[in-house]
């Protein structure tokens, strides 16, 4: 390498074409990321020319890494790939183009032109391709339109003109709603234009303050030029650098991993349009959209890139390590063939990554997508991934993702940790893997799972929580209940289990109140006191089973008083269990819901006879139901069970052999 440092007016005074190569990534730099830092250090300088400082000491915005090709003719622009520095390149055009606009704004055409000239190539219109030719920066193709509008727009007008969609009717400043949707170049145009505006105040002074900021941005502002020589290799050097202040993603390494090798192995514009027609999908801001997996913020990109990696090789992928994990995959057994069929398997499993993270469309995959997403469990994406790219039938793919519902759903009811998810669920990936995906294999290996904290609940088990448990406080967030429930009334109305039709706005409601002391007599037609609740409460979740055993001890006192009162604290205890059981729960909309409140029996099923349309709720709201106690919640809670062990069914078979050993391999 040939390192010098270099001027911005030397950088831009060379007639050349930078281009930015297809594989970089987009522009990336904000305002309070890097444009605000950006400016406050060329105010410094031209405030410092402006008051006449004798010696101004440079400023370095870093290094800018260069690939040169000389011409193939003499009509054509020298052209330099943009190895490392596009962002910072990029930035100074925009500035120089506020700059110009500015100036011509105000009438200095002398200083618009040199501000100009430093963006374009002279005599460019004797060149091969005039249109191309006359920019000095050559943007990706995802950045090329915005650019080129903005730099022959020649004015703030025009640009507000070309991109009307992003100013509001009449507005002159950006609007304020989705921002995700304004390109940053645009936004980083529009900031640079209106600090520069203000900067050159109206009157004699603007010809002096606009001079002070051209110059002190092409002569006080430095770069370190490196210039690749004939033996270095630039996806090496790529791979070290990082853009200041904003550092490489995974991504942006893989996919110049990719298109640097499709640059190479592809004739002329092949490798352009790969990019183009098949590539360009992952570059959708559906991709680029931050999300939160526990404390980790990531573009959703590289969490795809994760769960694809992992889904092709069954072993244990992290971000950390994405990008040589990657590296590494392209050497295995199975992987494409050529960049070509490697471009292909990303983009297939990028869409059904996709319609699993929105649950949309009615095929198995867009159902699992909708029936997984209240329980976070992401873990679980990489063999869901395996199995929607896999041979296996649709009837196929369904029966392995009810399996692996009915194995978190089941977990969830009984109290199960989700700590070993991620051991279990690369378990699965990796048996998919080593033997193919299969339906069978799937039921087997859950199958094979066991301990407590991996095993797939059986019907007995599952059954005595959904049935006793305080499913109200165990299954949180809430949206978790209600999925449940949703399901379950989707069965019941006849449907697939899938809750997309229902109200979006529903609520978890009890149906005998939390606060039921107040109109719910106990059985023997007495109204518990608020402090008996109390007493009843201070013992806690066992509260049960210490009221057995003070049962007992009363009982050998032979004091009736004793026993009268243990007795009515176990009646408290087992309508307080009671009211938090799956029984006592229904669905309600939150329309319905200012109106339930602790009203009485009478009035609240008044209330969901009148308004309420769920099949969950007839059996309180029936004609003939005129009670509801613990037994009537017992009832309920039976009759929704048939419908669980139905929706979340677990097999009983002995788990085949291959399922076994599987579990076996995951465990080590």
């Amino acid at each position: 390498m040939k390192a010098d440092t270099v001027t911005v007016r030397s950088l831009f005074k060379i007639a050349r074409r930078y281009v930015v190569p297809i594989y970089q990534r987009h522009y990336v730099w904000t305002l309070e990321g890097q444009w605000k830092g950006l400016w406050d250090d060329l105010l410094m300088k031209a405030n410092a020319r402006l008051g006449g400082a004798e010696q101004i000491q440079p400023h370095y915005l870093g290094a800018v890494v260069l690939n040169g090709r000389g011409p193939t003719s003499a009509t054509e622009v020298p052209v330099c790939e943009v190895i490392d520095g596009q962002q910072r390149m990029t930035t100074l055009q925009v500035v120089l183009a506020a700059i110009r606009d500015v100036a011509s704004l105000r009438g200095l055409d002398k200083l618009s032109r040199q501000a100009d000239r430093n963006t374009t190539n002279p005599d460019a219109e004797d060149m091969r391709e005039p249109e191309v030719d006359v920019h000095r920066l050559w943007p990706t193709h995802h950045d090329r339109d915005t650019y080129l509008k903005i730099m022959t727009a020649r004015s703030r007008a025009e640009v507000r003109a070309r991109f009307l969609d992003h100013f509001p009717r009449g507005g002159t400043s950006l609007k304020k709603v989705n921002l995700r949707d304004q390109p940053n170049l645009l936004k980083a145009y529009i900031f640079f234009h209106d600090e520069v505006a203000r900067f050159a105040v109206e009157g004699d002074a603007a010809e002096a303050r606009i001079n002070a900021l051209l110059l002190a941005l092409l002569d006080d502002f430095r770069v370190v030029e490196i210039q690749l020589q004939a033996d270095d290799d630039p996806q090496v050097i790529f791979e070290t650098l990082n853009d200041r202040g904003k550092p490489l993603l995974a991504f942006d390494l893989i996919r110049n991993f990719i298109f640097m090798r499709a640059a190479r192995s592809l004739k002329g514009t092949a490798a352009e349009r790969l990019y183009d027609q098949r590539w360009k999908p992952l570059e959708a801001s559906f991709w680029t959209e931050d999300e939160n997996r526990g404390r980790l913020k990531r573009p959703r990109i590289e969490f795809f890139m994760l769960q694809y990696l992992t889904a092709r090789t069954g072993g244990e992928v992290t971000l950390a390590g994405l990008f040589g994990e990657y590296k590494d995959f392209l050497g295995v057994r199975g992987a494409p063939a050529d960049v070509g069929a490697e471009v292909d398997d990303i983009i297939r499993y990028s869409e059904l990554y996709q319609r699993l993270a929105t649950g949309s469309g009615e095929d198995a995959l867009g159902r699992v997508g909708r029936r997984l997403k209240p329980w976070d469990v992401s873990t679980a994406w990489a063999p869901v991934l395996a199995i929607a790219a896999s041979q296996m039938s649709e009837d196929e793919r369904e029966q392995a993702f009810s399996d692996i519902v009915s194995y978190v759903v089941r977990r969830a009811v009984v109290g199960g940790t989700a700590a070993n998810y991620n051991r279990v669920f690369l378990g699965l990936a990796r048996a998919m893997v080593d033997k193919g995906p299969s339906a069978d294999l799937v039921r087997s290996y859950l199958l094979g799972l066991k301990g407590n904290s991996t095993e797939w609940p059986t019907d007995a088990d599952f059954s005595h929580h959904w049935l006793n448990a305080d499913l109200y406080g165990r299954m949180k967030p809430p949206g978790r209940l209600v999925a449940i429930l949703a399901e379950i009334e989707m069965a019941a109305q006849g449907a697939k289990a899938d809750p997309a039709p229902l109200p979006r706005d529903l609520w978890v409601e009890h149906l005998m109140p939390q606060t039921w002391d107040t109109h719910w007599p106990l059985p023997d037609g007495k109204h518990a006191t608020w402090q008996e609740v109390g007493e009843v409460e201070a013992l806690g979740a066992g509260a049960i089973e210490t009221l057995t055993a003070a049962a007992q001890a009363a009982e050998a006192s032979g004091d009736p008083a004793a026993v009268a009162r243990v007795a009515r604290q176990a009646t408290i205890a087992r309508r307080m269990r009671a009211v938090q059981t799956v029984g006592n729960l229904t669905l309600h909309t939150r329309f319905l819901g200012w109106d339930l409140g602790n009203k009485g029996f009478v009035e609240k099923q008044k209330l969901f006879r009148e308004h309420g349309r769920f099949w969950i709720t007839q059996p309180f709201s029936g004609a003939d139901v005129t009670a509801w106690d613990e037994a009537a919640i017992l009832r309920r809670g039976e009759l929704l069970l048939k419908r669980a062990l139905d929706i979340w069914s677990r097999p009983q078979a002995t788990p085949a052999a291959a399922g076994a050993e599987a579990v076996a391999e995951a465990a080590e």
